[in-house]
């Protein structure tokens, strides 16, 4: 065989595999996106349905269009886009599916999705004249060979304005991504958006500069999952047009999420903070909000959601959204207090100039008996079964220059004088401190009994 006949050879040999591989991702393709607009379904919870799919077949690609019907308790959030014959809202998502292995030439997978809404010719019209597009978003799907998915949103900067030119909202733009492993049992995500402005005729402002956020979760007791969130935030500042107050300035802000599970159990806590705040009658920095519960049994909480998920997907269309039955959330409550959730906020802080304050605190429920919750739970039993305790220091200094009007500074001057009389605060140096404790019914301050 000469050379030009094994080139050819060799080539027919790719081609062939080559198209053997697209003709199998197409088919695979199909399956995997009919199964991720399902989950998109049941995700919502019974908000979104599938009203129909259709679907166009080719050989490197393909087209499918997916019309979901939006329930009615969503719509009832938003009444004016209730349709007048009491027909469920519904839009679609034109999806264009390029098949692998090498989607579009542009990456490597079963398939690269890009989808975009369908819009009559009104509704387009008007989302040019008051957007400048018709497509305030795009979605760009890659559905991996071993299962996973890949999504990527992507929104251009945007400016609105009312049909009075009184009132503009500008936004900057954002990018997504979010990638799923097999069976949509783990997810990573990050995103950010330049910011966000409205602008009032009257002079008013409000903004939201640079936002963040990155997360990575796996499933432990579904639908539960597990995992970290952050979201940094910029700036938030606003003004008010015609009030009094002065402008709000806040800076460096952080939400944190951790979801932790240990054996059978689940945990939940949260941390928010901002480097500084400051409006006309207060400037704070270093402010943080640290809290959560610990010790929640996992497959209780996760049988719980699952029923309220069954109730609403269950509901015949046009039905309200229905809740789970009051014996059902009892029974779950009963299960969850049997297993001494413990609650805790492991830092309240805030400081000025002057000084600083900070708070920490935890509750529980100890010796609690299956008598206590079932059949029915008696609180009154429960209140001398919760142990919680509280701890409190403040400077002298924030006390004297206390953030916000001087009525509000004088009544917390006079609280923390009646408190100091009464024993139930220590001085040590500069600052002042106390340790509240309840237990059996009884509270108390630094050992002493409190009310009594």
């Amino acid at each position: 065989m000469n050379k030009i006949a094994k080139w050819v050879l060799t080539a027919a040999t790719i081609a062939v595999v080559f198209l053997g591989a697209t003709w199998a991702a197409g088919f695979v393709a199909h399956k995997r996106v009919a199964v991720f607009s399902d989950r998109v379904a049941e995700q919502s919870n019974g908000l979104l349905q599938v009203a129909e799919r259709t679907s166009t077949a080719g050989y490197f690609s393909s087209i499918e269009d997916v019309t979901f019907a939006v329930a009615t308790p969503l719509l009832s959030l938003a009444p004016g886009l209730q349709r007048g014959d009491g027909s469920k809202l519904q839009f679609t998502i034109h999806s264009v599916i390029a098949h692998g292995p090498f989607p579009n030439f542009r990456g490597v997978g079963v398939a690269r999705v890009e989808s975009s809404l369908v819009l009559d010719d009104a509704t387009r019209k008007k989302l040019i004249e008051l957007l400048g597009t018709d497509q305030p978003f795009a979605i760009a799907v890659t559905l991996g060979w071993l299962g996973g998915t890949q999504i990527d949103l992507t929104s251009p900067a945007l400016t609105y304005r009312d049909n009075n030119n009184a009132t503009s909202v500008t936004w900057k733009g954002m990018q997504a991504r979010l990638d799923y492993s097999r069976d949509f049992l783990g997810m990573e995500f990050s995103g950010s958006v330049p910011g966000i402005s409205l602008v009032s005729k009257t002079g008013g402002e409000f903004s939201i500069d640079n936002v963040q956020a990155k997360g990575d979760f796996k499933s432990k007791f579904d639908p539960l999952f597990v995992g970290d969130e952050l979201i940094t935030i910029a700036s938030i500042s606003y003004k008010m047009s015609e009030a009094k107050s002065g402008p709000f300035l806040a800076k460096d802000i952080s939400y944190g999420v951790h979801a932790g599970a240990e054996k059978e159990f689940f945990s939940l806590s949260a941390k928010l903070g901002a480097a500084s705040a400051e409006a006309d009658v207060y400037a704070l920095k270093d402010t943080h909000f640290d809290f959560g519960v610990n010790h929640l049994h996992g497959p209780t909480v996760a049988k719980l959601i699952k029923e309220a998920q069954n109730v609403r997907r269950t509901r015949p269309d046009g039905e309200p959204i229905a809740l789970p039955s009051t014996d059902a959330m009892q029974a779950g409550a009963a299960d969850l207090l049997l297993n001494q959730p413990e609650l805790f906020v492991d830092r309240l802080a805030l400081a000025t100039k002057d000084g600083d304050l900070k708070i920490s605190a935890r509750a529980k429920l100890v010796d609690i008996a299956t008598e206590d919750v079932k059949p029915s739970i008696n609180f009154g039993r429960l209140t001398n079964k919760v142990m919680a305790t509280a701890d409190i220091s403040v400077s002298q200094s924030l006390i004297d220059h206390w953030p916000g009007a001087e009525a509000n500074t004088a009544n917390i001057k006079k609280m923390i004088s009646e408190f100091d009389r009464s024993g139930y605060l220590v001085r040590k140096g500069d600052r002042l401190e106390t340790h509240f404790e309840f237990s059996k019914g009884a509270l108390t301050a630094n050992g002493k009994a409190v009310g009594k």
